[in-house]
């Protein structure tokens, strides 16, 4: 595989294997003080939306700006409007509300103080029409709130001024009425009393005129990713959108526009509303790619992050995606059901460099084997699974992981078990056994390494009939599940599974599980302070998709 230069941090893409290798570049000071997170988070986004923005207008203070709207893909195109609305239905009845960006939370870009907003502005009553002028005077802006035309509005809208410690400041304009929370912004009025006095000497020492402008007992405190409202339409805006830009101070003491630097975040060419899904590139530690783009925010990292039946076709950007987000996988379980390969998959938040492949034949995965090792990165996890008849492995490693390991792949029964009793022999203990079952025999690949996991005990070949019977046997001797690999042998769905007192007390198990339960599961295990210790599905089944899990509580 050849390394793909438009994607930073040697991401690795081929038909049979994804990888990425993580590791921010490093950054000077300077470009240290500069960079923000965006906005917005994937978390809020549907299947199939991104976000949508262009290069800002021009002018002293927001040339770096940039108004974003949203766009889902429809097709073989892309739309602004929500599910169910046509572009005809939509221009005979244009409503703030069929645009699917209207009412997305927004969040704070850097810590900072509130130094001025306002938060009841009524919306606009409508978008602009195609074709009508934005050059004509304000009055005659049908899609302006007469508030606005008669300069009892903020341009911004609904908006707030965030003011940063390193003295830049920062403006989110054209929220929906009452979206702003009253604990940031305490204005109470709809409009001003009268147009406001923005001479200089009537500007406080922000530079912010008296109607907004917030005294200093009334400024809040923001943390970078706090939620401060949901996008609208308000103020100076020809349709639903946000406005952000920053600000510095010139040597002068003017404000002039500054340059916004991502932290984190994906974009791919409009193409004139045919972008590509898959086609998605870093601009982390750069500001958001010039021109017409879609862009992808990060995922708000959390304690982990899950997806269960994962077609292969959506994984690769997936993957890139929260990678890119600041996650890394930590388990990567492959399984096919009726001839079609589907993926589960569990990130958590990178700590360190890491490297992981997915879709890799022998001899791809004996090379990236090789190579991993020859870079100073080890396995962590491990499994195999079949694609028409063919194993396939999904691998993950950590750079400098402490302790020994030892892996095998693709052996026999009679193999595995003189491994096992090797490795066992020599104080290794399983961290994953993965079977799959070809030409009626069992090919065992697995995972040992030198971690402390208590007393523990590995059943490789447990009927899903008998498995809770097995697990209350265990159960009743300290030890609970920590790993379950699903496989059917022979018509019999099977599970491989390693139970360990590690997490005495604090596992919990679940089996026989369809789709639909196990996310209700996960969910519920993630309220209750659990996180993922093992997923699977049965490997080789003919119709149904069954889930076996375990999560344990840290």
């Amino acid at each position: 595989m050849g390394e793909a230069a438009a994607l930073p941090r040697n991401i690795c893409i081929s038909l049979l294997a994804l990888a990425f290798t993580a590791g921010l570049a490093p950054a000077n000071a300077q470009s240290r003080a500069k960079i923000y997170d965006l906005p917005l988070f994937a978390n809020d986004l549907k299947p199939g939306e991104r976000y949508f923005t262009r290069d800002h207008a021009v002018t002293t203070t927001q040339k770096y700006g940039y108004d974003i709207t949203g766009r889902r893909v429809s097709g073989d195109s892309w739309t602004s409007l929500k599910r169910g609305i046509t572009s005809s239905k939509h221009w005979d009845d244009p409503k703030n509300s069929n645009y699917l960006v209207y009412g997305k939370p927004f969040y704070a870009m850097k810590a900072g103080t509130i130094i001025a907003c306002w938060r009841k502005a009524p919306q606009n009553p409508r978008p602009r029409l195609p074709g009508e002028d934005t050059d004509v005077p304000t009055a005659q802006k049908g899609w302006y709130h007469q508030n606005l035309k008669d300069g009892l509005m903020s341009g911004g809208g609904n908006h707030l001024w965030i003011l940063h410690d390193d003295g830049t400041r920062a403006l989110y304009a054209h929220a929906q009425t009452n979206a702003i929370p009253a604990s940031l912004c305490p204005k109470t009025k709809t409009k001003f009393d009268s147009v406001p006095d923005k001479s200089a000497g009537n500007l406080d020492e922000n530079g912010m005129y008296p109607e907004i402008a917030l005294l200093p007992a009334q400024r809040k405190r923001v943390k970078a990713g706090q939620f401060l409202g949901r996008i609208g339409h308000s103020g100076s805006s020809t349709g639903p959108h946000i406005h952000i830009h920053t600000e510095r101070k010139n040597q002068s003491g003017s404000w002039v526009a500054d340059l916004m630097r991502f932290r984190r975040g994906m974009s791919t060419p409009w193409n004139g509303a045919a972008a590509d899904i898959d086609d998605w590139t870093s601009f982390s530690r750069k500001r958001i790619t010039k021109g017409d783009v879609l862009f992808w925010p990060p995922t708000r990292l959390g304690r982990e992050y899950a997806r269960h039946k994962a077609g292969t076709s959506s994984f690769g950007r997936v993957f890139k995606h929260l990678a890119d987000s600041g996650f890394r996988p930590k388990l990567i379980d492959g399984y096919s059901v009726g001839g079609r390969v589907f993926l589960n998959h569990i990130w958590e938040p990178s700590t360190g460099a890491w490297r992981a492949y997915s879709r890799q034949t022998q001899a791809t995965y004996q090379a990236n084997l090789n190579k991993a090792k020859a870079d100073g990165y080890e396995p962590v996890f491990i499994d195999s699974y079949l694609q028409n008849g063919q194993v396939r492995y999904a691998t993950i490693y950590q750079k400098n992981k402490p302790g020994q390991y030892r892996l095998r792949s693709n052996r026999t029964q009679q193999q595995h078990q003189a491994i096992f009793n090797q490795a066992k022999a020599d104080g290794f203990k399983p961290v994953s056994v993965s079977i799959v079952s070809v030409n009626g025999q069992r090919r065992y690949t697995a995972l040992y390494r030198t971690n402390s996991i208590g007393s523990w005990s590995l059943k490789s070949s447990v009927r899903e009939a008998d498995y809770q019977g097995v697990v209350n046997t265990q159960k009743a001797a300290g030890r609970l599940p920590i790993y379950l690999n699903g496989y059917m042998h022979n018509g019999t769905p099977y599970y491989s599974v390693i139970f360990s007192s590690k997490y005495a007390g604090k596992t919990r198990a679940r089996h026989k599980l369809s789709s639909a339960g196990y996310q209700t599961q996960i969910e519920k295990a993630w309220s209750d302070g659990f996180v993922t210790q093992s997923v699977t599905a049965f490997d080789g089944a003919s119709s149904q998709h069954r889930y076996g899990a375990v999560w344990v509580k840290p």
